[in-house]
């Protein structure tokens, strides 16, 4: 009825729900957008989640997996649960469980979108974020894990005291029949924490092989969500770094780390018992632990010291190796091997030197480890022989297995110190990626259909460290319009294109879609209905239907289509294997006017609002830019047009010159090239 939740919507909710995600009060205010083809990305976002189209392979439903979004073969989406045995389907609306087994997984399409949690949007706490998505992953299991951990620990603390009534009673009284019950009462405790070990481990290899999916998917998802900008400030091999440092303190700080806490706690049983011996062996025990702790300690805020800078050198030493690996011919061209090679060099020795000095500390520790070991039990004998404290061997016995359970707990957690030291400036290197914005941060607003009414106003701009790229430009491009950008090469016109993009925020004035402002809206929604070709869009390695569709559920037919609108269609039909033709991320089997033709194919074929082309038919010969400028102009879209050929922009509506970061002249064509201006000066150098 009227007002009735959108089925998709009820199908992410009861998703969200099973996951122990909680919905934004405004999550109901989606009910307008119904289902279009964006509603699936702006349900999952508003809900804090993110999709991964997949194909379900027969039996899947035979196989554990994440919760899922599925279809019914009438079109009705569904929400796919894993439970503890097999799967649950949830219809929307009514909300009926239906086990899924054969018959029901043949109702359902075979494609289908897996949800996943994302990291919270929450840029001032990212540390707090982070911790808040890991506690939400491994809370359902970490009881289980404590209960198996308590259950093994107190079993293995009947290992002492059976020992110590074997050396004072039954082996000197020699009664058979007490040693064999002693044996047996060994034997089960044996299997009972072997049990109660096992039951912890396959406990925690799941929380960990969840959790390591969980974090890498929500990684992934927050980085190919950040602005171009982010990516400017960092080289290509330090970024990759910086996001492994978010998995590798997952690994140290994961389940192992909370499991050796679990058991200093529980070991504080032992201490209890090493009481009852009197004060003097307790304090013996927990000295030994205090030194112990402090020797580390130490040795680890040394170490500390080492591990940023290893950190920070082998960013740097990972990012010059990907610049000579992607410019190894310019290297060649300008004779530059030998310098490269004495950078590298130099930042090698750096990453041995700091290497070198990280092993003598490890060195140092393991040293003291195996010595360590000994003097304890020297200071036991002597606490017995020499400190008056009365024990019989039995008690002995008893209280050497209680102390080294109790010890061996504390120090293991104290051998994770040195690694949870690493944490920290590991935490410094990823921190930027979780607290930097996300394109469709908390309060974007869905752009909803453009029309294509674009404005900018009063714009100003400068790179970071550089010049004015753009100074105080106003232009208003109405929907439906032709308007070109033109001027000498750094004249800002593709700093404009950039603003209009969303690629980089003003530093002042306001770029406006349909009236609102860009930075107030989801700008991944947005281009989604934008055509764009820049002036270094490069094609993808793939057949060419991979290229025009990209990850669009585009027919064939479609994707034929739309290469014929931008003039490709005769060459893919000339081809063997037509659309299906493999090309590589080079385009070496393509001419240079084919792979422009490509990509404007691929900017055509989602039939967008609004497109923006920069030097997009440069390659072109005049006939065929003609075929594909009246193809634009048949599209009935807005067009921004950079380009420096003006024969390109004889036909639009306006255009808009601009020199040294401001427009200097507007109009159309011929009244500018009467004008005698910049843009006449443009045309005599080409006529020229």
């Amino acid at each position: 009825g009227p007002g009735a939740e959108p089925p998709l919507a009820a199908a992410v909710r009861a998703v969200a729900r099973a996951m122990g995600v909680r919905l934004p009060a405004d999550f109901d205010r989606l009910r307008s957008i119904g289902e279009n083809g964006d509603a699936l990305a702006l349900y999952t976002g508003k809900a804090g989640l993110r999709s991964r189209e997949l194909k379900l392979q027969e039996g899947w439903w035979r196989q554990a997996g994440e919760a899922m979004i599925g279809q019914l073969r009438d079109g009705t989406p569904v929400a796919l649960l894993p439970a503890r045995s097999g799967w649950r389907m949830v219809r929307p609306g009514s909300g009926e469980r239906v086990r899924v087994d054969n018959g029901v997984a043949a109702s359902l399409t075979p494609h289908a979108h897996v949800l996943y949690r994302g990291f919270s949007s929450s840029e001032q706490r990212p540390g707090r974020a982070l911790a808040a998505f890991v506690f939400a992953i491994v809370r359902g299991e970490m009881a289980l894990i404590a209960l198996a951990s308590l259950a093994a620990g107190l079993l293995a603390m009947a290992t002492p005291f059976l020992s110590g009534m074997l050396v004072q009673s039954v082996i000197p009284d020699g009664v058979r029949s007490e040693i064999l019950q002693l044996i047996l009462v060994m034997v089960a405790v044996a299997f009972g924490v072997m049990g109660f070990e096992l039951v912890r481990g396959l406990a925690v290899l799941r929380v960990e092989s969840v959790l390591g999916s969980a974090v890498e998917g929500a990684l992934w998802s927050r980085l190919l969500r950040l602005s171009p900008g982010f990516f400017r400030r960092y080289g290509a091999g330090d970024l990759a770094l910086r996001a492994d440092a978010v998995n590798q303190i997952r690994r140290t700080v994961g389940v192992a780390s909370i499991t050796a806490l679990l058991g200093v706690l529980f070991s504080s049983v032992n201490l209890v018992v090493l009481l009852s011996y009197g004060l003097k062996p307790a304090l013996l025990a927990l000295a030994v632990c205090a030194v112990q702790l402090v020797i580390l300690v130490g040795m680890t805020l040394f170490e500390l010291q080492l591990q940023r800078r290893a950190l920070a050198n082998g960013g740097a030493m990972q990012t010059l190796t990907v610049q000579i690996f992607q410019g190894i011919s310019k290297l060649r061209v300008a004779a530059a091997e030998n310098r490269f090679l004495a950078r590298w060099m130099h930042l090698f020795a750096v990453d041995q030197t700091v290497n070198f000095r990280a092993n003598v500390v490890g060195s140092a520790v393991g040293a003291f480890g195996a010595g360590w070991n000994i003097l304890v039990m020297a200071a036991l004998i002597g606490l017995v022989g020499l400190g008056g404290v009365k024990m019989t061997l039995g008690d002995y016995v008893t209280y050497s297995g209680v102390s080294g359970q109790f010890v061996s707990a504390i120090l293991s957690l104290a051998g994770l110190i040195p690694a949870l030291a690493t944490v920290l400036p590991l935490w410094e290197r990823a921190r930027p990626i979780l607290a930097e914005p996300t394109e469709d941060g908390a309060g974007s607003i869905h752009p909803g259909t453009l029309h294509g009414e674009i404005e900018a106003s009063r714009i100003s701009f400068s790179y970071p460290g550089g010049q004015s790229a753009l100074s105080d430009v106003s232009l208003r491009i109405p929907a439906g319009a032709f308007v070109a950008l033109v001027g000498p090469s750094g004249s800002g016109k593709s700093s404009l294109l950039r603003l209009l993009l969303g690629f980089e925020q003003p530093d002042s004035g306001a770029v406006l879609l349909d009236g609102h402002d860009l930075r107030d809206l989801d700008r991944g929604a947005v281009r989604r209905q934008l055509g764009v070709v820049l002036q270094h869009s490069r094609i993808e390695a793939g057949s060419l239907y991979h290229n025009i569709a990209g990850t669009a559920p585009l027919s064939l037919e479609t994707a034929f289509q739309a290469a014929s609108l931008a003039g490709l269609g005769p060459d893919i039909a000339a081809m063997p294997m037509g659309l299906h033709t493999y090309v590589d991320d080079a385009g070496a089997t393509l001419s240079g006017g084919q792979r422009q033709r490509l990509l404007l194919a691929r900017a055509i074929a989602r039939r967008p609002r609004i497109m923006l082309l920069d030097e997009a038919t440069s390659a072109l010969d005049n006939a065929t830019q003609a075929h594909v400028m009246a193809t634009l102009a048949q599209m009935n879209v807005t067009r921004v047009v950079i380009a420096h050929r003006l024969s390109t922009v004889r036909d639009a509506d306006l255009i808009y010159v601009l020199s040294e970061g401001r427009i200097v002249e507007q109009g159309d064509y011929e009244t500018l090239a009467a004008s005698g201006g910049v843009f006449a000066g443009l045309i005599r150098r080409q006529i020229a």
